[in-house]
């Protein structure tokens, strides 16, 4: 599904945070991938989806190069950024819902809320919004970036619950995750980047 060779990247003045980085991620395939803040977990995704560019070496997505973003990418992956605020679209759960619409075809309207302003929400709850949509995405390949972060107990388990849906009915993600205990086991892989390399943890 999402194939990298030998990728070199670092932020300008700054020393190559990845150098020479192979990875591949089969189709079907649920991996949680972990490691420290600052690591580089979500400039890997960002150069994945062409959000940034490698300095050098390749990126390949459903076996077609990816060299910048674009809308086609949507085809094959789903992707949420760590950012919430990146996840959202406009200012309100209903125009949020609506771009959805316009979107999906067929997807239904959003009755069972009202239209909150996404800035009277907290964090947790614009979260909540941000992935409301995942369970009509269950046929892509999920890119998920610190789901987890700013939910509740309550609003964790359910996450989680989907995603193990997911990984049984139509599996096939990447989601990167601080330690998750026992629900590590749930995933085929488990990685972790650390100092621009990924070692595998746990294969199934």
């Amino acid at each position: 599904m999402i194939h990298l060779d030998k990728l070199c990247f670092g932020y300008d003045g700054k020393a190559l945070l990845f150098n020479m980085l192979s990875l591949h991620l089969k189709p079907g395939e649920n991996i949680l991938l972990k490691g420290e803040n600052g690591c580089g977990k979500s400039t890997l995704l960002k150069l994945m989806m062409g959000i940034l560019s490698p300095q050098s070496g390749t990126v390949a997505i459903a076996g077609k190069p990816v060299t910048k973003v674009h809308a086609g990418l949507f085809q094959h992956v789903f992707y949420q950024s760590q950012s919430t605020a990146d996840n959202l679209l406009g200012i309100s759960q209903q125009q949020d819902w609506q771009m959805w619409r316009i979107a999906i075809p067929g997807l239904a309207a959003l009755t069972d809320r009202a239209d909150e302003l996404f800035s009277e929400r907290s964090g947790g709850e614009q979260k909540q919004d941000s992935q409301r949509i995942l369970p009509y995405l269950m046929h892509k390949y999920w890119l998920l970036d610190e789901p987890f972060a700013s939910l509740d107990t309550k609003a964790g388990e359910a996450l989680f619950e989907l995603v193990c849906k997911k990984t049984k009915a139509q599996p096939g993600m990447l989601v990167v995750a601080h330690e998750l205990g026992d629900k590590e086991s749930h995933f085929d892989r488990v990685l972790e980047l650390s100092e621009g390399s990924i070692k595998e943890l746990r294969h199934a």
